[in-house]
């Protein structure tokens, strides 16, 4: 059987086992396929995206006693579409790609590949669902493996965090968006407020990672994250920069009255606090 190796830096973790009954002779592959060896624990790719698998081969696979085949996690959606035929081909999604990388404004790899996603105008809303939901997992576990590495309160990136932010807000209506960007960036500027734009950031990497895509609600989240602590720029900065321990029980009624000072806030901006 002929294969196309590439076993290193490999992990069976990072893959999903797929019936090889239902890989098809009827066009280009979108996704890499690939065989498990158990005994030694190699990842080995069978056929690569773009190839088209004849008949024969096939035929002549299956008598070797393959039932399964992996594919990677983040193809999964592409699997789904595969087999319900409703996918486009590597080749216009690649030249898709190319017409609008000039057109992305992201700033890393993860706001590329979301962007690209949200954007694709031939991929259908649940496609688009899987696929985000697939990436902001991705994100989620990456920083959770640098949490386990021993990195205290791991956080994506400045930039992996305003691209995030601008797929959330593009289509927000530009006066809330002003609203938001302006609150981020004096998170930003602000060390007191920096509770809020973490919160904000991984509220958003679950809500995406859950499968949900629905803009009213996202935007909404991000509103909710960003102003539920507002009200501690009212508090003295004396009482705020030290820690919980070390405040006085007269300290400590002070810093309770930046709940109420939130909600003064958001009353005051004529937004509904619930």
């Amino acid at each position: 059987m002929e294969t196309s190796v590439s076993r290193n830096i490999k992990r069976i973790e990072d893959f999903v086992q797929v019936l090889y009954s239902e890989v098809r002779a009827d066009g280009p592959l979108p996704f890499d396929l690939f065989i498990y060896l158990e005994k030694n624990r190699a990842v080995i790719r069978w056929r690569k995206a773009s190839d088209t698998p004849s008949n024969e081969l096939l035929q002549q696979t299956e008598t070797r006693g393959i039932k399964h085949l992996w594919i990677r996690k983040a193809d999964f959606a592409l699997w789904q579409g595969y087999l319900k035929g409703d996918l486009p081909t590597p080749a216009s999604e690649s030249n898709w790609l190319l017409r609008n990388l000039n057109q992305n404004t992201a700033r890393t790899e993860e706001g590329l590949l979301l962007q690209t996603i949200v954007n694709h105008s031939e991929l259908n809303p649940k496609q688009k669902a899987a696929l985000v939901t697939l990436s902001a997992r991705e994100l989620v576990s990456s920083l959770v493996q640098k949490g386990l590495q021993g990195e205290e309160a791991p956080l994506p990136s400045r930039d992996q965090v305003r691209d995030i932010l601008d797929l959330v807000l593009q289509n927000t209506d530009p006066s809330l968006r002003k609203i938001i960007e302006e609150i981020w960036a004096l998170s930003e500027l602000n060390r007191d407020l920096s509770h809020l734009r973490n919160v904000t950031i991984y509220a958003v990497l679950f809500a995406l990672g859950s499968g949900d895509m629905d803009d009213a609600l996202l935007i909404d989240l991000v509103l909710a994250c960003l102003l539920h602590d507002i009200g501690i720029t009212q508090i003295p900065s004396h009482i705020t920069s030290l820690h919980r321990s070390r405040l006085s029980d007269e300290d400590k009624e002070t810093y309770a009255l930046h709940v109420k000072a939130t909600l003064s806030m958001i009353q005051s901006a004529d937004l509904k606090a619930k």
